[in-house]
């Protein structure tokens, strides 16, 4: 088989809320096709590692906001939703970013920053 293409998913998140189960969802059917890589983003002690789901298939990095830290070196498609544009991780610079909407206040939010 070629290469895996490896997909992140970026959602750092303490607080209870659909985020996490919308994306741990996408995160856990995209992992059953065996041609990606499957990754997820999140705090050490994130909302995303308490839900009760099979998260086998996915792999966690840690996240450190503002670190600096590189969090994925090798090149990647990352979901991020829109207000956190500015709390991006560092990724490698061929990597693709897909900026998502999906709550009446994200807009808002990014407008503050």
């Amino acid at each position: 088989m070629a290469n895996k293409k490896n997909v992140c998913f970026f959602f750092p998140d303490r607080k209870l809320g659909g985020g996490p189960y919308y994306l741990l969802r996408l995160a856990i059917e995209l992992a059953k096709d065996k041609r990606y890589n499957v990754f997820y983003i999140d705090f050490s002690d994130g909302f995303s590692h308490q839900i009760p789901m099979d998260t086998s298939g996915i792999r966690f990095i840690d996240y450190e906001s503002f670190s600096g830290k590189i969090y994925f070196e090798e090149e990647c498609v990352l979901f991020a939703p829109i207000h956190y544009l500015f709390d991006m991780p560092t990724v490698n610079p061929k990597s693709k970013v897909l900026f998502f909407n999906w709550h009446n206040c994200c807009i808002p939010e990014l407008k503050k920053k």
